[in-house]
């Protein structure tokens, strides 16, 4: 892939309804001699849970020293080949210090966790509950799976995906990151497409939104930059609140534009 840099537009959002916004997101953006890379999260703290938004910051937390810290050591060692398994490693060790907290105050605490780490011409992905990460090039493509017991349904051919997504179970999570000591990362690594566009949202963000919502408001442009994926942000946000959305909503957009 030719030389890219990246850009970003975010917006986390507490909504009417609720009183505290359990979401949190975290946007790193960095360069090498050649590219930039990036990391770029959204946490939703588990609202039936106790200091959801707690949860959910300690999980961002820990990823921002990590990258304050440990990550440039790593890329300088080029242990890049072994990112997948670093963030897999890292969302464990947020699980048991989630844990010991929530054991702390005498209740469970929780938080799903989806993060996208881009560097050279490869983007990886790890993942933890029912936040989600897309990929958009000429359509759109989910990227993880979600960890829900609806979604646990569809895949057994229990459930349609339309009975899914309005089915009162679709915020039963099978597994979120602090609640329990056994925990399956979804994790994947694949090479970056010319021109892409990545999705990194809480639940409240897609629940109520098309593709053709997001393809008619995210468009590449040759003049792509921060400015235009923040106001495309703001505009799917404002979409959902229209329809009736009353969880946080959190998205952050990620663009990779080819250097000129």
């Amino acid at each position: 892939m030719k030389e890219f840099i990246l850009m970003a537009g975010a917006i986390s959002d507490k909504g009417d309804i609720r009183e505290v916004n359990q979401d949190n997101i975290l946007i790193k953006i960095g360069e090498d001699e050649n590219n930039d890379f990036g990391m770029f999260i959204v946490c939703d703290g588990l609202g039936g849970l106790s200091s959801g938004e707690v949860a959910s910051k300690m999980a961002i937390i820990s990823f921002k020293q990590w990258w304050e810290g440990e990550l440039i050591y790593l890329l300088k060692q080029n242990l890049e080949e072994d990112l997948q398994y670093i963030l897999t490693d890292l969302i464990m060790v947020i699980n048991k210090n989630i844990i010991k907290y929530g054991l702390s105050i005498g209740n469970k605490v929780g938080t799903t966790l989806s993060v996208l780490f881009i560097y050279k011409d490869k983007y990886y992905i790890a993942h933890v509950g029912d936040s989600r990460i897309y990929s958009i090039t000429n359509e759109i493509t989910q990227l993880t799976e979600d960890h829900s017991y609806v979604a646990y349904k569809v895949k057994n051919n229990m459930m349609t995906l339309k009975e899914a997504k309005e089915s009162n179970e679709r915020n039963v999570l099978m597994q979120c990151v602090g609640v329990k000591n056994e925990l399956d990362v979804f994790s994947v690594r694949d090479k970056l497409k010319e021109n892409e566009i990545f999705i990194i949202c809480s639940d409240g963000f897609y629940n109520k939104l098309e593709s053709k919502d997001i393809l008619a408001n995210i468009n590449y442009h040759e003049d792509l930059d921060n400015e235009i994926l923040q106001t495309a942000a703001e505009e799917l946000v404002r979409i959902v609140r229209n329809r009736g959305e009353t969880d946080n909503v959190s998205v952050i957009l990620v663009g990779v534009k080819n250097k000129i």
